[in-house]
Formats: structure tokens, sequence, C-alpha cells
């Protein structure tokens, strides 16, 4: 048995038998069927699979331990994800692994994995039409997934590298000043902050939501960001963006900065308060929170600021054995590029723009809403 065309199903199925030892070094015959998602029709790439799966490395000797199959071990490396990866994260590796982990590599123990499974899984998922870029990430998933088997299971999974997929470069999109600013004016007031505190303080749309009252020290002008992993960066406030927190400032003035006024807890989508600010500014761009991050990173660039300062400003710097290859960003080198941002501002805002019933347009004219 090898590859068979199932007329019923209209799709190849793989039909084999692998042979393994088990923990007590007996030889067990294990019968694999697997069936081929139908966008792939031509024979060839069928057996290219095929081979991908039965000789994942021809030079390779298998190791009679670690016959648990992936999908009895992957639930372990879940929880593991829970403590040491961020909730955005998590939830991509859970649907990666219901969606697709579970389907094309779940059955396979832990023994057999090799090099040809993950490109065996490449060549499926190039077949259901996925992006190169999204295959290398899940590769990489499966990869790290191996990983935890070795180091925290102590499993004696074959250590190998896989190529990457090319990738396409995409174009990211970037607003200009004049469009930042229009996008912020023409938002609602509780928006207008959000969006200024985005595009100022060049955060991630966690790190904004997760602002704290507590967090701002408004007589020094610092705010603390709780970032990736757990770690914590201060940044200095600009005029604007201080003065804009003492438009929203509650009489009590303790928790969430940025408070959904429908939950109470953090705000997790403003789609529709952008949608509103763009129409209002006439702005055809397709815009979310990240690119404004992106688009304040991209004109401090413009205005020749350090790029170690901008890593060090927008929370990219890591903490690894080359960390002293970093320019040291002190508060005072922070303070300079908010300088340079708060002077760009100064030509096109003005202080009523953020009051609760004016907006201007970046052409100055006022717009009540």
């Amino acid at each position: 048995m090898a590859v068979r065309w199932d007329q019923p199903g209209k799709q190849f199925i793989i039909d084999y038998y692998e042979y393994y030892e088990n923990d007590e070094g007996r030889r067990i015959r294990e019968r694999k069927r697997i069936r081929l998602p139908r966008t792939i029709t031509d024979i060839d790439i069928a057996r290219a699979i095929e081979h991908d799966l039965k000789h994942p490395d021809e030079n390779s000797e298998l190791n009679p331990a670690g016959s648990s199959q992936v999908r009895e071990l992957f639930p372990r490396y879940l929880e593991y994800c829970e403590l040491h990866k961020s909730d955005t994260t998590l939830t991509d590796i859970r649907n990666v692994y219901r969606t697709e982990f579970d389907r094309h590599l779940g059955g396979f123990r832990m023994n057999e994995v090799d090099r040809g499974h993950l490109v065996a899984y490449q060549r499926l998922r190039k077949a259901e039409n996925v992006k190169n870029r999204t295959i290398n990430k899940e590769a990489s998933y499966f990869m790290a997934f191996l990983g935890y088997c070795r180091s925290e299971l102590g499993i004696p999974v074959k250590e190998f590298s896989f190529k990457r997929l090319k990738e396409e470069k995409v174009e990211k999109i970037v607003l200009s000043l004049p469009e930042a600013i229009s996008l912020i004016a023409h938002a609602d007031l509780f928006y207008k902050v959000f969006f200024l505190c985005l595009y100022s303080l060049g955060l991630r749309m966690k790190e904004a939501t997760g602002l704290t009252w507590e967090d701002l020290d408004r007589e020094n002008r610092i705010i603390i960001v709780h970032g990736k992993g757990g770690k914590q960066r201060k940044l200095p406030v600009s005029d604007w963006l201080l003065y804009g927190f003492e438009q929203i400032r509650p009489r009590e003035a303790t928790g969430l900065i940025f408070r959904s006024q429908k939950t109470t807890g953090r705000i997790n989508d403003v789609r529709g308060a952008i949608r509103r600010a763009k129409e209002r500014a006439g702005i055809d761009k397709h815009i979310t929170p990240h690119i404004l991050r992106h688009t304040l990173a991209t004109h401090m660039m413009g205005w020749n600021i350090n790029i170690k300062i901008i890593q060090k400003w927008l929370g990219h710097t890591k903490e690894s054995t080359t960390a002293d290859m970093y320019v040291h960003a002190d508060m005072d080198h922070l303070r300079g590029a908010q300088g340079l941002l708060d002077a760009a501002l100064d030509k096109h805002l003005k202080r009523r723009m953020l009051k609760k019933s004016v907006t201007i347009d970046i052409t100055g004219n006022d717009a009540n809403l």
C-alpha cells in the first residue's frame, strides 16, 4: 500500500505500515492512513509527501525511547506556554495545533519526527494556498514544541534544522505626520487621547490598554509601560499627551486609564473608532493600532534619531549576551526624542483639538462633533 486515490472522498490517501520499537524494546507495527487535502490533485506531489513521511531522514537511526504521539504531548506544551508566552501567542499556538498540527502531525510518534515531517507539512500547507510567512511561523511553533520535549521532558527527539520558505516582503502602511495628526484630531475625545497615546509613545495595543493611572508620574512626565514578557520600560510623556490625559482623568483616578464603558475592563476593539475618525479625516488607508506604532518609528528614523534609542523606546531590546552592543538610552535620550515629537505636533495641533465638543481638520477648519 502506498498512495491511492479515494474516489468517494475525491482525495489522495497515504496508506502504509510504520515499524518502531516501544519503550520495552518490542517491535510494533502500526498502520498509518493519512488523507491529504482535496487541493492536492497531482500524484507526484502526493508521492513526494509520502516519501517525506516514510523516510524523514534516510541516514537517521531512531531511538526506541519517546514512543508517545505528538497529540499526546502537545497539550502539555500548551500548559507550558500559558506560563511563558503572551496571551496572543498562546491563542495562536493553540489554534494552529487544533486546526493543523493535530490533523497533519498528531499521529506521529516523537521518535519518528524528523526533518521530512516538517517538509511534508510545508508541502501540505502550500497545497492549501497558505502564505509562506504563515507556514514559516507554524513550523517555528512546532520546532519550539520539539525543543520543549527535549529540554523539559527529556524525550530524545532528533535535532534537525529545516529551510524556511522564501517570504514576500510586505510593504507596511505608514501614515504621514499630517495624516496621523488628522486621525487623532477627528476621533471622539476618549479615542483622541488613546490614538495620541498609541502614536506619541509608540505602544502596542496591549501595552496601551494596560496603562493605569498609577503608572503615570505627572510631576516628572514619565509613564511606566508593561511590555512583552513582563518587562517594563519608562517613557517620557509629551506635553500634548499629558494634557490629553487631564481631559479624560476621572475625579478618582485609579486603575485603567483607558477603561471600557461597557465592561469597565480593558478596551479590546477600536475598529469602529478608527473607522469614524478616518471618514471624518478623509483618509482611505487601512489603519490599525499597530500602524500608529509603526508610523512613529518611521517618523523617528526620518528625524535621524539613533536606531538604538528607537529600539529602546519601542521595547525591542532583548536581554542576551549581546546586550552590551546596544546603546544605553537613558531618560535624557528619550526626552530629547520626545522633544522632537512635541515640536512636530506643535505645527499641527491646537489645544482645543482635545476638548470634548470640537475637532479641527488638518487645514485648520473648526468642526463641531
